[in-house]
């Protein structure tokens, strides 16, 4: 369970559990046994800490939320007006906004009627429903960019999985969470002085077009960091090895702004692999019954989906 500061983009806190998918139990205990601050802080959270029990907690304890909920809450009818506050166990100060935005991908996919692959651009729409405590001091506008800077702490654990081998705990003994704890606490030290070392150069992604988001590209700072970290241990860092470490690891990336790109791995058996695996095996059966104007030969949950998808042929 990870605690992340998106006002400052760095980590708080991580509690470590032998249980699995015991996210929401482990948030409650930390709030019940004042174990994290909650005057002045949103809590920003995803689908997996939709809880109305949650909810009412974070509100006795006089803390603020943002989080998304399921779309298929048996308590949320989309179909009503989302700001009807009479829902079984929700604190009356809750509001819920709904908001769609597209999600536009390409991809090759069999042409059952040219009997050949073809690029296809594919939009998805996305139906997001939020609940939050906020006042009406808060637009929904303003709300959506809040749960919208949650993906920072993803950005955050994907970092570490790279870079540390976070993901890979294979050690099962008495000392187990002791042993992983001393290990988070030192990729802690590793993300603020990387943390640093990007305010330092800040500077630097300021004056380019304004159509790319230009951020430095951490993987290449903590590279960096591993090799002079012994210096900075035995206080013998040099302006020369300053010279050196930012000629040789500060590096930008570039991406273009509102662009969406799909949460996959490469590795093999992993999580997103097999989450994006089950989504090209979705989207070609969706595109068959797309494109043959028939759609009685798929399940109902891709019938169901396939009313937020459209394809459009690429002409090349």
């Amino acid at each position: 369970m990870g605690y992340f500061d998106v006002s400052n983009n760095i980590p708080l806190e991580i509690n470590l559990n032998n249980k699995q998918n015991c996210e929401i139990s482990s948030f409650i205990d930390t709030i019940i046994n004042d174990q994290i601050e909650t005057n002045n802080i949103i809590f920003v959270c995803d689908r997996g800490y939709f809880s109305y029990d949650l909810f009412n907690i974070l509100n006795n304890k006089n803390a603020k939320f943002v989080i998304r909920i399921k779309n298929n809450s048996k308590y949320i009818n989309k179909k009503t007006n989302l700001n009807n506050t009479n829902v079984k166990n929700i604190p009356n100060n809750t509001r819920f906004i709904n908001y769609n935005f597209n999600k536009v991908s390409v991809r090759k996919l069999y042409n059952n009627k040219t009997k050949q692959y073809e690029e296809f651009k594919i939009t998805q729409r996305v139906d997001c429903n939020i609940a939050t405590n906020l006042d009406d001091n808060y637009s929904d506008e303003t709300i959506k960019e809040i749960y919208n800077s949650r993906w920072d702490i993803e950005e955050y654990f994907k970092l570490i999985k790279s870079n540390f081998k976070f993901s890979v705990m294979k050690e099962h003994n008495k000392n187990t969470l002791e042993t992983y704890k001393k290990t988070y606490i030192i990729i802690r030290i590793y993300s603020v002085l990387e943390k640093i070392f990007e305010l330092i150069c800040e500077n630097i992604t300021e004056n380019y077009n304004n159509n790319y988001n230009v951020k430095i590209n951490k993987t290449e700072v903590i590279n960096g960091l591993f090799k002079i970290i012994p210096n900075i241990i035995f206080s013998n860092l040099t302006c020369e090895d300053l010279k050196i470490f930012f000629n040789t690891y500060i590096h930008l990336n570039f991406t273009k702004k509102d662009s969406h790109n799909p949460r996959v791995s490469k590795i093999p058996f992993t999580k997103w692999y097999i989450k994006d695996y089950h989504n090209k095996y979705d989207i070609e059966n969706m595109f068959r019954a797309y494109n043959s104007d028939d759609n009685e030969n798929i399940n109902k949950n891709l019938k169901s989906k396939l009313k937020n998808y459209t394809f459009e042929k690429i002409e090349t």
